[in-house]
């Protein structure tokens, strides 16, 4: 989220619009996207639990949901993150050597979950009332036996003491 062509809605007729979490700082990256695209940059009105507790009727214009790590979109016209694409995605990225870049996508969801309450369909307003949790833990479970065949540890899952899957013979 830090170039113009991947923020800029080319689907809306209206400047820009990318939502934070409710409270959250701008990043630096966001403050740069501001000056440099002419994205608006706005807060979300309030912190969100769970699907369907923002009316998107009140969206005006919809925009796009800020997300921390870069991410790969299935083509074409879209600039989100769709969460059913996603598996796919992620499983051709560990398999081309891009395991950071499938482990963003993954750490994602996870921000998707803390700050708009669910697994979005995609990271839009108008999908703050959609969850599209496909396949999620094969996902996570791809990065981390990726991860760990390029001998990293997940130092997260470590200190939480959650053990490696055993290789079954």
């Amino acid at each position: 989220m830090t170039d113009c062509k991947t923020v800029v809605d080319p689907k809306l007729p209206d400047a820009t619009v990318l939502y934070l979490p409710a409270g959250f700082a701008v990043p630096p990256a966001v403050q740069k996207l501001q000056q440099d695209c002419k994205v608006k940059v706005q807060n979300l009105p309030v912190a969100i639990h769970g699907p369907g507790e923002v009316d998107t009727n009140t969206f005006t214009p919809h925009g796009v949901l800020y997300l921390e790590h870069p991410y790969v979109v299935p083509g074409g016209r879209f600039n989100e993150m769709y969460g059913w694409d996603s598996y796919f995605i992620i499983r051709g990225l560990i398999r081309d050597g891009r395991v950071d870049l499938a482990r963003g996508m993954v750490d994602n969801f996870f921000f998707e979950i803390e700050h708009y309450g669910t697994f979005l369909n995609a990271n839009r307003t108008y999908y703050l009332t959609r969850s599209q949790p496909p396949f999620w833990t094969a996902m996570i479970m791809a990065v981390y036996d990726a991860e760990k065949a390029a001998g990293k540890t997940d130092q997260r899952l470590a200190s939480q003491g959650v053990q490696p899957r055993q290789q079954r013979s």
